[in-house]
């Protein structure tokens, strides 16, 4: 097995359409001023066998620097466990070789990909990379979501859901700039108040939804005040992703994300998306509680997110 960079041009022509989406050539190049460096990297032994982006950071080699997860991308359709290992084996050559002192890599959660992330996580274990930290991430297979509440969602966000409903709350998917603007603000509101500033500034997310299929929606009143809202992110073949979601504390007691919630998962259900990945409820591995019990309400199921670290 050996290992290859290329640029920016020919990483897109070898691996047009990765498994997930923060792996792709535009969302890195995109993201590339939040590292010192950043590389595509082909690995193979007479055929391309994966792809890997990262970027250094004071002598770290992270991938992803700048996302949820990264890894290592297949580009053959069947992945032989011999060959996943000779790929680990020949990036720690290279991360040696460059002179780094480690190698960070954040795998997605198992739900993408039980098969290959399995494969991956052996791998990187068996050549002594130590799981630095256990996430524990939720999602929500929504095939006929909703068409038995008492097998979708609990007791207490059916009763908050029938609360929305009483309150004739509305939901639409925001189709031009200024509504997802308006989705975008609710959400800041929402994380400001919480003291949990967003990352991702409004131009940031402009740029970004040129490079990644997103959906953003609103959850209104009666009036057309935005009471909830989310940015939501196509992220692998058949799965999205929540990216930021969101209340106005001004109109908590209505319980607008419930209804949001609800709504969101049947709109992707109707649409053909198997999966809503809601995200990581723990940060480092510390769990936020409220949020686990709020998403295991509302019909989500959890899976492990796994952060794998070596240094030399």
């Amino acid at each position: 097995m050996e290992i290859r960079e290329v640029d920016h041009n020919e990483f897109t022509i070898l691996v047009p359409d990765p498994w997930h989406v923060y792996a792709s050539g535009p969302f890195n190049y995109l993201n590339r001023n939040k590292c010192e460096r950043l590389f595509y990297l082909i690995f193979g032994d007479g055929k391309n066998q994966f792809a890997l982006t990262g970027g250094i950071n004071s002598g770290t080699f992270y991938s992803p620097f700048s996302a949820p997860f990264g890894g290592y991308i297949p580009l053959q359709g069947e992945i032989k466990l011999q060959k996943m290992d000779a790929a680990v084996t020949v990036l720690k050559k290279w991360a040696v070789k460059k002179g780094l002192d480690a190698v960070k890599i954040t795998i997605p959660p198992s739900v993408y990909d039980e098969s290959f992330i399995a494969r991956q996580s052996n791998a990187l274990f068996m050549s002594n990379f130590k799981i630095e930290s256990i996430d524990i991430n939720h999602s929500c297979t929504v095939s006929g979501y909703g068409s038995d509440l008492n097998q979708s969602i609990r007791r207490n966000a059916r009763k908050n859901l029938n609360t929305t409903i009483a309150n004739d709350l509305s939901f639409l998917k925001c189709n031009g700039i200024e509504e997802k603007k308006q989705a975008y603000d609710v959400i800041k509101i929402n994380r400001e108040s919480k003291g949990f500033p967003l990352k991702m500034s409004w131009d940031l997310v402009k740029e970004t939804i040129k490079v990644v299929r997103s959906d953003f929606f609103i959850c209104s009143n009666r009036m057309g005040q935005a009471l909830a809202s989310a940015m939501v992110f196509h992220v692998s073949r058949d799965i999205v992703q929540v990216i930021y979601w969101g209340d106005d504390p001004e109109f908590s007691h209505l319980r607008p994300m419930n209804y949001l919630t609800f709504q969101l998962f049947r709109y992707y259900d109707e649409t053909g998306i198997k999966i809503v990945d809601t995200g990581p409820s723990t940060k480092d591995s510390v769990p936020s509680y409220g949020l686990c019990e709020f998403k295991e309400s509302i019909g989500c199921v959890t899976s492990q997110k796994l952060t794998f670290f070596c240094s030399f």
